[in-house]
């Protein structure tokens, strides 16, 4: 109980039903040899006190007083009334001591990470003084309240989303304007895929509420994915989506309504176990076939009841990949009649074993050796060759190259023929060759 200048009040403490008496204070704060508390009994403070127990006077009140004199000011808390005999109903009040209520008030500074927006809150440690209301800490952190009880502890207590803060609470019974705490900010949830140990995998998630990455329950690795916080009659889901055959395994746990609330783990539309109740760290291991497959863990609850922590853990996913058959891939050629584009096109009919559900992509040449014939249009030579003339061209290959060409002139008196075989000239007259 706080107390003011110039006071010189009494009251007198009644416990119904007593045969004794005796007044317990946790602490006095007088000024010392100016202010003074007393008891009825003979008992006298002045200065500054801890846990001391008045005389105990006989019957069931005691009377105490308290003089000041015009500065200076303090408190005293009584934190028990101590009697002896058959009691009945509460002793009377620090506040109604003097026929008054007093209170004081509290504040400090938030300091660190975050200062504005910060929540105080204040609960009771002990004793029956009202609660203030929570207060919001000013853009440079500080914060105070009023309307504290004298006679009574309270407990503060800051908080906001993402941050911590040392200490967690302080406890007060009387005027403190340094209630002070230091925060600190959390780090954000790990990712799903990060929270199960397989960053190399995708994972979305769904239902009436997300799986989340949290660090307060794990296996591995100081981190996990747990379901979702849902309701009755509602799901929690995640799942990833894998394109060859292998062998999953990883560790779940649940804590559920048994029998009724599930942790199941699907591969495709097929479920392959689920558990429910108080199931501890637990390994699976399944093999999913070839193509593509969606792997699921679904936490679901039923119509009604909510047990134990009412939902699931899953931590530290693998995959061992299992052999893959490589396709083959076949080319034939299907026409043997084929000629350039435009004419009569070639036609080519590839040929791949194993599954299709993707997409394969093969590259490929055409080479090889084809004949090309070209006509000619007729013409007039004036000199040594008449009208009329053939030129045959035999190509080696469809990339340009001529393994020789052949050309026939005929005409005039002179008979002659020329042939070319690859690049050199011959010519016959008569019985001799000259090259």
């Amino acid at each position: 109980m706080d107390y003011g200048n110039n006071w010189n009040r009494s009251g007198t403490i009644t416990k119904p039903g007593a045969t004794q008496v005796r007044v317990h204070f946790s602490q006095i704060r007088t000024e010392s040899g100016f202010d003074r508390l007393r008891t009825d009994t003979g008992n006298e403070w002045s200065g500054t006190f801890d846990n001391v127990t008045s005389t105990a006077k006989a019957g069931h009140t005691i009377q105490l007083s308290l003089t000041s004199d015009g500065s200076v000011t303090g408190y005293f808390i009584i934190d028990r009334v101590e009697w002896l005999g058959t009691g009945t109903g509460p002793a009377t009040r620090a506040g109604e001591l003097f026929g008054q209520t007093t209170t004081f008030s509290a504040g400090g500074t938030v300091s660190g990470a975050t200062q504005a927006g910060v929540t105080i809150t204040f609960t009771r440690v002990s004793g029956s003084g009202a609660i203030p209301a929570p207060v919001q800490t000013a853009a440079n952190g500080t914060w105070s309240q009023s309307g504290f009880a004298s006679g009574t502890t309270y407990r503060a207590t800051p908080t906001k989303t993402g941050y911590t803060f040392t200490p967690a609470s302080r406890d007060f019974c009387s005027a403190d304007n340094a209630l002070n705490f230091t925060a600190a900010g959390v780090p954000p949830p790990p990712a799903l895929a990060e929270a199960v140990e397989k960053t190399d995998w995708t994972f979305t998630t769904g239902g009436s509420a997300n799986w989340f990455g949290q660090t307060a329950t794990s296996y591995n690795g100081g981190d996990a994915a747990q379901s979702g916080d849902i309701g009755d009659g509602q799901e929690s889901w995640m799942q990833t989506t894998i394109t060859r055959p292998g062998t999953v395994c990883f560790w779940w746990k649940v804590s559920s309504e048994g029998n009724y609330d599930y942790l199941e783990f699907y591969i495709g539309t097929a479920r392959q176990d689920r558990i429910s109740g108080t199931v501890n760290w637990t390994q699976k291991s399944f093999s999913v076939p070839a193509g593509s497959q969606t792997l699921k863990w679904r936490f679901v609850k039923d119509g009604s009841v909510s047990s134990g922590s009412d939902c699931g853990w899953v931590d530290k996913v693998e995959w061992s990949p299992g052999p893959v058959t490589l396709p083959v891939v076949t080319v034939r050629a299907t026409d043997a009649s084929a000629a350039e584009t435009g004419q009569n096109p070639g036609v080519f009919t590839f040929t791949r074993t194993g599954s299709t559900a993707s997409a394969l992509t093969v590259n490929y040449t055409v080479g090889g050796h084809g004949d090309q014939r070209e006509r000619l249009r007729k013409h007039r030579d004036v000199g040594e060759h008449s009208s009329g003339g053939e030129q045959r061209h035999q190509d080696g290959d469809a990339g340009g190259r001529h393994g020789g060409g052949e050309r026939r002139d005929c005409g005039g008196d002179a008979g002659q023929q020329q042939r070319l075989h690859g690049g050199f000239a011959q010519q016959r007259d008569g019985d001799h060759y000259r090259r």
